[in-house]
């Protein structure tokens, strides 16, 4: 439900070994219900990066680029838009179409969808 307020369903525990998990992780992978839901930033930020370590790139399957074009769900406004680090972004539109949108420094990747069963 996209209309209800997000919630925490887990224990400071839990979330600190997410965090460690990240600070781990080269990557952090997401689908872009979870941008649209939670708003996250998918970064480390309750145990201290490594020495040398970077935050991890965040990359969201988002086919229809809804977090840039649905101003219902905020239209480009999320925090991991906005932050600076590195963000991915896996979708399936027109060139045309990705002409129309901001990208704010946002990587992009044009992923073209197969059905299987149309070859």
């Amino acid at each position: 439900d996209l209309v209800a307020p997000p919630e925490r369903f887990t224990s400071p525990t839990s979330l600190d070994l997410v965090h460690r998990l990240r600070r781990e992780s080269d990557a952090v992978l997401v689908g872009v219900n979870t941008v649209l839901r939670d708003d996250c930033t998918l970064t480390v930020r309750r145990v201290p990066l490594l020495e040398g370590g970077k935050q991890p790139v965040r990359v969201v399957i988002d086919p229809h680029l809804k977090v840039f074009t649905r101003e219902k769900y905020g239209g480009g406004k999320f925090s991991l838009l906005k932050d600076g680090y590195h963000t991915i972004i896996y979708h399936s539109l027109s060139r045309e179409r990705v002409k129309q949108v901001d990208w704010q420094g946002v990587d992009w990747n044009h992923v073209t969808i197969v059905n299987p069963t149309h070859e």
